[in-house]
């Protein structure tokens, strides 16, 4: 269909280095973990499922300021599980944040709290349907549902997080603002989520 894994890859990686390239105030980069508790609204009797999120961040500071901001290229999980059966719709999107971050500076201490919102853009690259009931060993209980899916997504990001030393405990939920399915079957529906993510920066931030 449309494009191939590889095709939104390339365009979330561009996207991702053409928004930091250029930056002369890169003051961290690192990995991002977690997971994403999710469900699709405007979606009866289904109920939340568990995803995860993997990728990388970089933080730009803006200068004599508290501000600072920050882009990460993940690969996250949504979709929903039905709740009269054992089928687990899986959506799968290059995500790209852009975020404004406000750090609460504290004199002497290794611990700095921060607060954080932007909005993000998505690239759906694997959508599928997991039927979990019974056998299942064989890839006869997993179907792909691509073309019933919106190659891009957008919305709105926001959250909290703790730096100790290098490591980043962070905590976010993320409101879709476009719809997931396609003209002719949506009803409004969109990517709702609650995250809990780990972070470790690879070059420690001067404080």
């Amino acid at each position: 269909r449309q494009m191939c894994i590889r095709d939104r890859f390339s365009i979330a990686l561009a996207v991702f280095f053409t928004t930091e390239v250029k930056a002369q105030f890169i003051s961290e980069f690192g990995l991002k973990g977690g997971i994403n508790i999710s469900k699709i609204s405007n979606v009866d009797e289904t109920n939340y499922k568990a995803g995860v999120l993997a990728g990388i961040f970089l933080e730009v500071d803006i200068p004599n300021t508290s501000f600072a901001f920050q882009t990460e290229l993940l690969s996250v999980q949504y979709g929903d599980k039905d709740s009269n059966s054992e089928e687990v719709r899986r959506l799968t999107y290059f995500q790209i944040p852009f975020l404004i971050k406000y750090g609460i500076s504290l004199p002497d201490s290794d611990i700095s709290p921060v607060v954080y919102f932007g909005p993000y853009a998505g690239f759906n690259y694997k959508a599928v349907v997991e039927d979990k009931g019974g056998n299942v060993s064989g890839d006869g209980n997993i179907r792909s549902i691509s073309d019933d899916i919106k190659d891009n997504d957008s919305g709105l990001l926001f959250g909290a997080e703790l730096g100790i030393k290098e490591f980043r405990f962070g905590l976010r939920y993320t409101t879709g603002f476009t719809e997931v399915f396609e003209a002719g079957m949506s009803d409004g529906e969109k990517n709702r989520a609650l995250a809990f993510t780990i972070g470790i920066a690879l070059n420690k931030k001067n404080n």
